[in-house]
């Protein structure tokens, strides 16, 4: 069996149209979009992510966690995802990331 040449397999298409929904799907031109969900036609042209879009599924709404940076000698080996308690056990805080010096 032979194999097509690489530029017969591919061909780069250009998301620059917009959302179509009227039109059948085999008579739309190239980078006409027929479904999307949380996008936007950028004003440059292309697509983004929608500004603001936050997840809906029942867990707490980031924009509203509290965040800080600590900076610290730590005694022992932390992993993202770890859970720091106080000496009581009460959890004070999660590891979201870490760095080393």
């Amino acid at each position: 069996m032979k194999l097509p040449r690489a530029d017969e397999r591919s061909k780069l298409i250009l998301f620059k149209g917009g959302l179509d929904v009227t039109t059948p799907p085999i008579d739309k031109p190239p980078g006409m979009v027929i479904d999307a969900a949380n996008f936007e036609q950028d004003l440059n042209g292309g697509y983004n992510t929608i500004e603001g879009y936050e997840r809906f599924d029942g867990h707490p709404k980031p924009h509203l966690a509290e965040y800080a940076i600590l900076h610290t000698m730590l005694t022992v080996p932390v992993n993202v995802g770890d859970v720091i308690t106080d000496a009581t056990g009460t959890v004070i805080a999660t590891v979201i990331a870490y760095t080393q010096p």
